[in-house]
């Protein structure tokens, strides 16, 4: 009842710019969108002490990214738990998931399983923690292209 109510928010909300990929109702926000809720997440995590996760994709550092691009949007919304939330931190080139109560470890783990259940072996990626290992600005939607 809860998510039903959710996705009629979410659908009467034209601002916020996501792609529905139906086989979970998991979404990959926009730029705009998904700077919105990092930065909520920041916050709400400094307020009530609750540590999170952030896997960052590189994309753009493939000569196929576009192709790449199409894959793992589709892939990541397939993986996504109901509490995680993915988005681009650059179009076509950073996507970024958000796991909710999620230690650095697991979120790697997270990582490693896209990268070997399709066929993006050699995908960089970075995983922070907030907020012990947040690299500065980057609660504010920002990332510089570094990457493992």
């Amino acid at each position: 009842m809860f998510s039903r109510l959710l996705h009629s928010i979410s659908a009467k909300r034209p601002d916020i710019h996501m792609h529905r990929y139906p086989k979970n109702q998991g979404y990959i926000y926009s730029t705009e969108a998904f700077r919105d809720i990092l930065t909520r997440e920041c916050a709400r995590s400094d307020r009530n002490g609750h540590a999170f996760s952030l896997a960052v994709l590189h994309l753009s550092a493939n000569p196929e990214s576009e192709a790449i691009s199409n894959a793992m949007v589709e892939l990541v919304g397939d993986r996504l738990r109901v509490t995680d939330q993915a988005g681009w931190l650059q179009p076509d080139a950073q996507l970024a998931i958000l796991l909710y109560a999620c230690s650095t470890e697991a979120a790697r783990g997270f990582v490693e399983r896209i990268r070997t259940d399709g066929p993006f072996p050699s995908l960089g990626y970075d995983v922070f923690s907030y907020p012990e290992e947040f690299p500065e600005g980057l609660s504010n939607g920002c990332l510089e292209a570094t990457h493992a």
